[in-house]
């Protein structure tokens, strides 16, 4: 993996970079990222379970997190189309097996980690110290974005680098939201980041998306957008 990202120029490099992982949450909130930066005016890749994007063209994705050549391949691509920004998906198997070596995150977040490919991981111990090897990829200045909400990945907290952003709905976290109205048609919620906030809707039902917009809310304001410019996203 890290002669494919050298072989390639190691693009992640000169990439605005998210990766997101955990059992439940990925794709959407990939998708919600994706989405801000467009808001932003960025031209966004995306790597993950639907499509595979360099920011001009897409196809249908093989599997969740490319291998390491086709990894490094769209990230190159996207560099060359002038792609500033992307978000990728990165499973567990993909992290076990190091696919990702020598690409480097702006951001790295964890949505959650429940019970998941126990034929593969055996534990969940191995499955969590699996998921964990995402923070191994952040940049020096990279952030660790963790959902408090969530017992398995708020246990990641101790072993995450210095620089961290919390997020939660029911616990005590950096980013937090009030929720005003849950329907089948979306929930409108007001987002709370230090002495900032502002009021958010969603068209997607449930708390579980509410959470993944706090996730895909963190990946933005630590790209430097303006809650705002996070809501139009």
């Amino acid at each position: 993996a890290e002669l494919c990202a050298a072989m390639h120029g190691f693009p992640s490099r000169r990439l605005a970079l998210a990766g997101v992982t955990g059992t439940n949450g990925k794709t959407t909130t990939s998708w919600m990222i994706r989405s801000i930066c467009q808001s932003a005016g960025k031209q966004t890749g995306l790597l993950g379970t639907v499509e595979y994007s360099d920011g001009a063209y897409d196809e249908p994705a093989s599997l969740t997190t490319p291998g390491s050549a086709m990894l490094s391949a769209w990230l190159e691509s996207m560099v060359r189309r002038e792609t500033t920004h992307a978000a990728i998906e990165l499973s567990s198997h993909a992290l076990e097996q190091r696919r990702c070596s020598g690409t480097l995150l702006d951001c790295a977040i964890l949505t959650n980690i429940t019970q998941d490919h126990f034929d593969y991981h055996g534990t969940f111990e191995n499955y969590r110290q699996a998921k964990l090897r995402i923070l191994n990829l952040l940049k020096p200045a990279g952030l660790a974005i963790i959902n408090m909400d969530e017992a398995g990945s708020r246990s990641c907290l101790d072993e995450a680098p210095r620089r961290v952003m919390t997020y939660g709905l029911e616990q005590p976290a950096d980013l937090t939201a009030t929720v005003f109205e849950e329907s089948l048609f979306g929930s409108r919620f007001r987002v709370s980041v230090g002495a900032e906030s502002l009021v958010m809707q969603i068209a997607l039902p449930g708390r579980h998306n509410i959470s993944n917009a706090l996730a895909a809310i963190a990946a933005g304001l630590h790209f430097g957008f303006d809650l705002a410019t996070i809501a139009r996203g």
